[in-house]
């Protein structure tokens, strides 16, 4: 008899050391939004009792963006997305993504908010692509961003560096890239031809003089020498602008001046690239 009370007695000890089991973690929001030096305590749920006693471990996926306390205060850093993992007994976890908002953008109305995340998303890759030289990646999504913060500065600095034919630049469409044997290339200082975007007129003579073709000494038909040849032109004719070379000089496309009418050479390398400026709405186009 004093045998089975002995056995009873030790099962009771065993069941009072005994704990409720964590099964669930569950927090309140999937998705919050901050500003840089905000702080947020994100709150939670399990399917315990009673939390009181019981250890839970904060991480953050990026530490450089979003820092968390090991009371799960998670302060904003720097603009970007992390995302935060509350951890407990038995591996339990559940997850939050916190994102900081770049000043640049407001945190309301959602639609706005979301429109220019992704802008800045965008902007932070093209200058990564920059930082690892990949500067086509980075003209085209800055390009594509306009004036998006300083992605029109950073696009028109890029391609002053790095000019590609396409690339948008001083008002109009780089259609060629000067090479060596041509007048004006600089192996140390990248030099191109740029067109304008349409026609700046339709029917317009070559000169106002019968027979000029044969009266303009000294103009060539080379890579480079358009805008030597609009000179001497203009020089015989004068500065009107009812005839090709006097309107080619006169256009102001991008506040520039230095627009000219281009030699035969140069005129043949844009119709071979007419399909990245979207000229040559017409049959025949005259040169210098």
């Amino acid at each position: 008899m004093k045998r089975t009370l002995l056995i009873v007695c030790c099962c009771l000890l065993l069941f009072a050391g005994c704990k409720e089991k964590l099964t669930t973690i569950t927090l309140s929001e999937e998705h919050v939004f901050a500003r840089v030096g905000d702080t947020i305590s994100p709150t939670f749920e399990t399917n315990l009792k009673s939390n009181d006693g019981r250890k839970f471990n904060w991480t953050s996926e990026k530490e450089n963006v979003v820092s968390v306390s090991e009371e799960g205060v998670v302060t904003a850093l720097t603009a970007g997305e992390s995302i935060i993992t509350i951890t407990g007994e038995n591996d339990v976890t559940d997850t939050i993504t916190v994102t900081v908002v770049a000043d640049i953008c407001p945190m309301e109305p959602e639609a706005e908010r979301t429109l220019c995340i992704d802008k800045y998303n965008s902007y932070t890759q093209a200058k990564a692509y920059l930082n690892n030289n990949q500067i086509t990646e980075a003209k085209a999504v800055f390009k594509q961003l306009g004036d998006f913060s300083d992605s029109q500065t950073q696009y028109t600095n890029t391609v002053a560096q790095y000019p590609a034919v396409g690339d948008a630049y001083q008002g109009g469409i780089i259609f060629y890239i000067l090479k060596s044997g041509d007048i004006g290339f600089d192996a140390s200082i990248p030099h191109g031809l740029i067109s304008s975007t349409e026609d700046q007129s339709l029917g317009v003579p070559w000169s106002t003089q019968a027979k000029m073709f044969d009266f303009i000494p000294g103009t060539q038909t080379s890579v480079g020498t358009g805008k030597i040849n609009t000179d001497l032109i203009i020089a015989k004719i004068g500065k009107t602008t009812n005839y090709a070379a006097g309107i080619a000089r006169a256009y102001r496309g991008g506040g520039y001046s230095d627009w000219f009418l281009p030699s035969l050479d140069e005129l043949n390398e844009l119709y071979k690239n007419q399909s990245v400026v979207g000229v040559f709405d017409v049959d025949a186009y005259w040169s210098s």
